[in-house]
């Protein structure tokens, strides 16, 4: 979860933090990591990052250090500017690594280029199997294999179904 503080007005703090207080009525928490509590069925804790936004704005750093001082919420905090774009990459990459997910894309054989506008998400750990069903059903069904580009294989290496997927893995199926 994004946990965004209006750092443009003197009641973001407050109102994030009324965001805190209501998720507190239900039986979701805030935290570091997602989890279940094993001792009330129900409750989750939520993983959640601080997004301080504006801090281009003048007022804003003196708001931030109020933040902190007030509200000292144990999530890791990404400072940013959505209008300037500062810290925005550093957002994106923390929470495609919260995700946990790989990215893989396919090339039709005897193509040269792959398709690298959609990528297959799959968890980590995915393998060829899995972006194969997420094509379609038959594809996985008559899987013989695939040839894949990626740092882990050499390029064009071919490989079975079992095999673990990697970020950013080109992969050339065969059924």
């Amino acid at each position: 979860m994004l946990l965004m503080v209006d750092l443009g007005s003197d009641e973001g703090p407050e109102q994030a933090q009324e965001v805190i207080d209501h998720l507190q009525e239900t039986k979701t928490r805030l935290a570091r990591e997602s989890y279940l509590d094993e001792n009330d069925v129900g409750l989750s804790y939520t993983r959640t990052f601080s997004v301080p936004n504006k801090i281009d704005l003048p007022e804003a750093p003196d708001r931030l250090e109020i933040l902190h001082e007030f509200f000292p919420w144990d999530f890791p905090e990404y400072v940013i500017s959505a209008t300037q774009q500062t810290g925005v990459t550093e957002l994106k990459e923390a929470i495609f690594r919260a995700l946990d997910v790989v990215r893989v894309y396919t090339k039709e054989p005897g193509q040269k280029k792959p398709d690298l506008d959609r990528p297959y998400t799959l968890r980590r750990g995915g393998t060829l199997l899995d972006v194969a069903e997420l094509i379609h059903k038959d594809l996985a069904k008559n899987l013989k294999g695939a040839k894949v580009w990626g740092s882990h294989v050499h390029d064009g290496t071919m490989v079975k179904g079992d095999y673990v997927l990697h970020d950013k893995d080109i992969v050339e199926i065969h059924a």
